[in-house]
């Protein structure tokens, strides 16, 4: 059983850290950026995932016509290789409390912002953005940045 698996099936925690990336790090994995690129070769494969909502954003990009023929040939091959993590329930009740949190705070985000980093609580999960000023008010989330060479 892998340790995402184990995560999900029996809610333990992970001995490891896992990574939610978010749409920004995933087209830059996409593009080939070598230092992502080079973070993600270097991790379990099992260590790292990404939302149901990143997919949505990643197609919505494509429909719109965002990409190139061999990037939708880059953009398949990613996601053939990357463990998909439904946005359910809980990441639902997460997300309406980190948009809460940020109101309260003064510092409201985008929805989908706010989904992710609900998501990423959630799952217990280090969300890796190149963004990450959508994430940075968040509160108890672990946020790195693999674009910048954050870590």
């Amino acid at each position: 059983m892998s340790c995402l698996e184990n995560h999900l099936l029996t809610g333990s925690s992970v001995a490891q850290t896992m990574f939610l990336l978010d749409t920004s790090i995933c087209s830059y994995a996409i593009m080939g950026h070598p230092h992502v690129f080079s973070r993600l070769d270097a991790l379990d494969r099992d260590s790292w995932v990404i939302s149901s909502l990143v997919v949505a954003e990643l197609q919505f990009g494509l429909e719109k016509g965002q990409l190139t023929p061999r990037s939708h040939e880059a953009l398949s091959k990613f996601l053939g290789s990357a463990a998909v993590v439904p946005f359910d329930l809980a990441a639902a009740q997460e997300a309406a409390t980190v948009r809460w949190e940020l109101e309260a705070l003064g510092k409201p985000s985008g929805a989908v912002d706010q989904m992710i980093a609900g998501h990423a609580r959630v799952l217990g999960a280090t969300l890796v953005s190149a963004n990450t000023k959508h994430f940075r008010h968040v509160p108890g989330l672990s946020l790195e940045n693999w674009f910048e060479g954050d870590h």
